[in-house]
């Protein structure tokens, strides 16, 4: 299972290329589908390996409903929860036509969280002290 939060920048490392039919031109396009609202992205990333041949190393970054990046690692997934992911190869980086999809060559699950942020609340105390007596 892979692992990303909201806002930040995630490290994936999978082994992809001992299965693609295209090496060493490799391109991968990422396919994910929201287990609540079975809402998909469509987004592609560069590997960034010095070994692709042994494992691919693609960074991410998950931006709630982004327009832009969606050649560069940025998933505009608005919802929070698990996904299910596929990897295809395909010929053009950058390609994300689905018909263009040459070969499905990994799939399983991500999970993706959401941002926590501390919240001060002051609270408006009054400090004044009131001394109540019975019967005068």
């Amino acid at each position: 299972m892979i692992y990303l939060n909201q806002f930040t920048h995630s490290t994936v490392v999978i082994s992809l290329a001992s299965i693609s039919d295209n090496f060493p031109s490799l391109n991968f396009i990422w396919k994910i589908k929201s287990s609540d609202t079975n809402k998909e992205y469509i987004f592609c990333n560069e590997d960034y390996s010095h070994f692709p041949y042994y494992y691919s190393y693609f960074t991410f970054s998950v931006i709630p409903g982004a327009t832009y990046g969606l050649t560069a690692g940025v998933i505009p997934a608005v919802e929070i929860g698990e996904f299910t992911y596929e990897v295809y190869e395909t010929e053009n980086y950058g390609d994300l036509n689905t018909s263009n999809f040459i070969k499905l060559l990994n799939r399983g699950l991500m999970e993706i969280s959401g941002t926590y942020s501390v919240i001060r609340k002051e609270l408006n105390i009054d400090t004044e002290r009131k001394i109540l007596r019975r019967n005068e």
